[in-house]
């Protein structure tokens, strides 16, 4: 019988034992699935955003190209046609409202050689910026997508672990039922030869 409570006491403990890396494991479980659903929709936004940015920069890279274009046409067809330069319009103006009449077409002509300008500075930055995002977007998805698969190993490995533990809890459960009705099948062995010698002249007079 002592044999028997001491093997349940080892039991008891091998189960707590489990028990407790069973719950640890599936802390852990509960932790990686989190992590994952977070890393799963971050790719999909990664990936999102690289479609947008790479859209974003060839229609920026086709609109810079001809603004490019333009100005330089502008520029080359002003000193190959030998036109004067717009101080050179504005001095040779007859009359005030001459000058006042070319003035306000110089400044037109500025205007949109300033617009023209600026856009294609404009585009060169938004151009410079999306290509550094784009960059930064590829480098965390590659980051991130082998994070994810180093998550999703670990989760595997945690599943079959919890598994494992889950089979050695209910052998642990088994053995200690198989004690338990040994030791009770030896407790009524034990008082059924105890009644059996109290029965007996001899253990009647004891």
């Amino acid at each position: 019988i002592q044999q028997q409570k001491q093997q349940i006491k080892v039991t008891k403990k091998r189960e707590k034992r489990i028990t407790a890396e069973v719950a640890e494991v599936e802390t852990r479980l509960l932790s990686t699935e989190r992590t994952l659903t977070r890393s799963r929709k971050r790719l999909t936004f990664l990936t999102t955003q690289q479609k947008l940015l790479s859209a974003r920069i060839i229609a920026t890279e086709a609109r810079l190209a001809a603004r490019r274009t333009e100005l330089s046409q502008r520029i080359r067809s002003h000193y190959e046609s030998g036109q004067k330069t717009y101080f050179q319009v504005l001095i040779g103006a007859a009359s005030l409202g001459d000058y006042l009449s070319r003035s306000y077409y110089v400044k037109k002509a500025v205007s949109n050689d300033v617009r023209i300008v600026q856009e294609v500075q404009e585009d060169s930055h938004l151009l410079a910026q999306d290509k550094n995002l784009l960059d930064n977007r590829t480098a965390e998805q590659k980051r991130l997508t082998v994070d994810l698969a180093d998550k999703e190993r670990m989760h595997r490995q945690d599943r079959e672990r919890k598994k494992t533990l889950l089979s050695e809890v209910q052998t642990q459960r088994e053995a200690m039922e198989q004690a338990l009705d040994q030791l009770e099948s030896d407790s009524r062995d034990l008082e059924s030869r105890i009644r059996a010698m109290q029965a007996t002249p001899g253990g009647r007079a004891r």
